[in-house]
């Protein structure tokens, strides 16, 4: 019995340690918590934070007001921004991916 206990402990553990779907992308540090990544095509921002009480339209709309923000600081032209949301329930750290296209 301690040995299921155990797998169950070590595979809910490797759940939340999983990387996210986007941390191949080298992202550069900003203020306030977020990370952006600029190339030719594309500016790609992230923001994360902790969250007891899951509120992914709360995260969305900073995320949104964020990536505007750091866009004009950048100085470049974004002709519209995609989001992601996602949320590690097991950290409860809910993050926010940003895939804004360059003019």
């Amino acid at each position: 019995m301690k040995k299921f206990y155990f797998s169950i402990f070590i595979l809910l553990f490797v759940n939340g340690c999983a990387s996210h779907q986007y941390d191949a992308i080298q992202m550069k540090d900003a203020d306030d918590g977020l990370n952006y990544s600029l190339d030719s095509e594309t500016l790609t921002i992230q923001y994360q934070e902790y969250q007891f009480v899951p509120d992914t339209k709360s995260l969305l709309i900073k995320c949104r007001k964020e990536s505007k923000n750091l866009a004009d600081k950048l100085s470049v032209d974004v002709t519209n921004f995609d989001y992601v949301t996602e949320r590690n329930a097991l950290l409860g750290i809910t993050s926010c991916i940003a895939f804004g296209e360059l003019e």
